[in-house]
């Protein structure tokens, strides 16, 4: 929130097993702010109870950051936990974003609170980030995004969801599906990150076409997958429909120089692009003429990484010459780990 009298930080490092060990005054006020932040404490199940307690008596609540909030807890005293907090924020109206990140609760702890995700559909934003979800966590979530299996919950409700994080969780193939089949439905998503999930291309296919009617995507970042060749043509056939996209992160995807070219081509004429990366992408001379001729039209173009990439001397000579003219030699990023990239300096040192 912009306003710091409008954000209330419960503080860092407590332990908290009951509600007689919550400080009184901290208690107050999480029932007053419109974004209250319990991370890195931890509260066992009957504190939590407590805490949802006061949440639920928040008429103004629009962000709860409850990331690392279980360090140090059983697992089965976890689910039980989300549980008192899911009844606080269920049929809350006012809610925009819940942050769980980084709590290891696993398939477990999304069945707990997956029920938000059926009934309150003025939810914005999920940050799910590192909670060990695997396949069978990304398909409950998908689950409850999509109404099924959750008692009253219908499913003609469609939630209008903007922001999907859900990085470092081994979603795989069979999470990834699930969540694609929710965000077909969905329609509304502005920002989805998943890196790091050990999904293939035979996901990203069905995630690509998923995702071919959210025409508001302002960010993908798909970083550190195997997004693979197949998967990155796939994406070459939707990417301009995303004529609002800033943020394009397909690094150390395994896409080739083929499934780059393929990339380059497909966001030629996207002039909102602000980032893009494409790192650990095996691109070579071939790969950066392509990029070259398409750069004139990302006028918005703030961030280029092609770092760990396969580009020769003429390839950076193409490059940076290129750059230069646009007036934007300032964008390109780090090459240091670029295999085939020998700078003047080093050149100069050899002789």
């Amino acid at each position: 929130m912009g306003d710091n009298n409008d954000r209330f930080y419960f503080g860092s490092g407590g332990k908290y097993d009951s509600p007689d060990l919550l400080p009184t005054e901290e208690m107050e006020q999480l029932k007053t702010h419109k974004e209250v932040i319990l991370s890195s404490n931890t509260f066992g199940v009957e504190a939590c109870a407590a805490i949802a307690d006061a949440l639920a008596e928040n008429e103004v609540l629009e962000v709860a950051n409850l990331s690392d909030i279980f360090t140090g807890r059983l697992l089965d005293e976890i689910p039980p936990s989300l549980v008192h907090i899911k009844q606080a924020l269920i049929d809350k109206t006012t809610l925009k974003e819940l942050n769980l990140s980084d709590n290891a609760f696993g398939p477990p702890g999304a069945e707990s609170f997956a029920d938000i995700l059926a009934l309150n559909t003025n939810l914005k934003t999920l940050r799910v980030n590192n909670n060990g979800l695997g396949s069978d966590g990304g398909i409950i979530l998908a689950n409850g995004l999509n109404g099924n299996t959750i008692e009253g919950a219908s499913t003609e409700n469609v939630p209008t969801l903007e922001t999907f994080v859900a990085g470092r969780n081994r979603l795989e193939n069979p999470g990834c599906i699930a969540l694609a089949s929710a965000f077909k439905k969905i329609k509304s998503l502005k920002s989805l990150c998943i890196p790091q999930n050990g999904i293939t291309s035979e996901a990203f296919v069905e995630l690509a076409d998923a995702l071919s009617e959210n025409l508001n995507l302002e960010e993908l970042n798909l970083y550190d997958n195997n997004l693979g060749v197949e998967g990155a043509q796939a994406f070459s056939k939707v990417l301009a429909n995303f004529t609002k996209l800033r943020v394009l992160n397909f690094g150390d995807c395994m896409v080739g120089e083929e499934g780059a070219v393929a990339i380059f081509n497909a966001i030629k004429d996207l002039s909102t692009l602000e980032e893009l990366d494409l790192t650990y992408s095996d691109i070579g001379n071939d790969g950066i003429e392509v990029l070259c001729g398409v750069l004139g039209g990302l006028v918005g173009l703030q961030k280029l990484e092609l770092n760990g990439n396969l580009i020769g001397s003429d390839g950076m000579t193409m490059l940076e010459s290129t750059l230069e003219e646009l007036g934007k030699s300032d964008v390109l990023g780090s090459l240091s780990e670029n295999d085939s990239y020998i700078s003047e300096e080093e050149e100069e040192e050899d002789l």
